[in-house]
């Protein structure tokens, strides 16, 4: 074959490829997950498109999201799973919005596998399992405070960057954990608990607001960071606070120190994260948020 054939054999393959190349389209990861797991929800944008130029639904539920504070251009969301009454699989519509009807652009069905989570069975005093009237009347003003709270988080992203563990502790106690008390389930560990003392230093695992700063029953020293998308990081049981609320903070800044406030037993920092009021597994948000980025 000569140069000129060769040549034009390979510019013609070359077009081909490119025509034939389909562009990035509807991108979900991981392809399945697990009761308190998550997943991460990517769609391209053009240069003249928004968030509004497509609708996101779960479930046939509509979902909201933003345009991601990435490289690549899309708009993007984080989607957390029920523990309970965990649906089988999550069904992934896109459509682009339009005056008269909404036209299906793209869809994905992700399956949520089974998975069970450690029970501990412990028989207690009745006096150490039942609150007094009055913690129970406090535990109750504060969880009608923090969902205030978590209803005033900002609907843009605030987030920046990869996110990241909120400290260089040992994880010793992971996500998903149950303690039932004298055949009563008594709490599940909504986060993690990372090892520490008053001299470790607890940092902000990504940009964001403080919405709360301030001292709870449960929790005790308790601090809220608002991401926006209604995705926020919390952190419990501080000896002290570095920050107030309505404060913008960066990834990696100083909120505080770990302590043991709050209804433990040792100084620790528990770590959680919640997604649109679901509390997922925290090590398992910093894997799939990264592959956003």
């Amino acid at each position: 074959m000569g140069n000129l054939a060769l040549l034009s054999a390979l510019l013609f393959s070359t077009f081909a490829a490119a025509k034939t190349a389909k562009p990035e389209g509807l991108s979900i990861f991981p392809a399945k997950t697990i009761p308190g797991g998550l997943i991460a929800v990517r769609y391209p944008l053009l240069p003249e498109e928004t968030e509004a130029t497509y609708l996101l639904t779960i479930n046939g539920k509509e979902k909201s999201w933003e345009v991601c504070p990435t490289k690549r251009r899309a708009v993007c969301t984080f989607v957390g799973v029920e523990m309970d009454n965990t649906p089988a699989t999550l069904e992934v519509v896109v459509k682009k919005a339009g005056a008269v009807s909404a036209e299906e652009v793209a869809s994905q069905v992700v399956k949520v596998e089974k998975k069970k989570y450690p029970k501990t069975q412990l028989k207690i005093a009745p006096s150490h399992a039942e609150l007094s009237p009055e913690d129970q009347k406090r535990m109750e003003t504060e969880k009608a405070t923090m969902k205030q709270v978590y209803e005033s988080g900002s609907k843009s992203y605030l987030w920046e960057k990869p996110f990241r563990l909120p400290g260089t502790g040992e994880v010793t106690s992971l996500y998903g954990g149950q303690r039932v008390f004298n055949g009563k389930l008594a709490s599940t560990h909504y986060g993690v608990d990372l090892r520490g003392n008053e001299k470790t230093w607890v940092l902000a695992s990504n940009a964001g607001r403080v919405l709360f700063a301030d001292n709870l029953f449960n929790g005790g020293n308790f601090i809220v960071v608002d991401h926006g998308g209604k995705m926020f990081t919390t952190y419990a049981h501080l000896s002290s606070f570095e920050v107030k609320a309505n404060e913008m903070v960066k990834a990696g800044q100083r909120l505080g120190h770990v302590g043991s406030t709050g209804r433990v037993t040792g100084p620790h920092l528990h770590w959680g994260v919640r997604i649109d009021g679901l509390s997922v597994d925290p090590m398992i948000f910093l894997k799939v948020a990264k592959k956003l980025n």
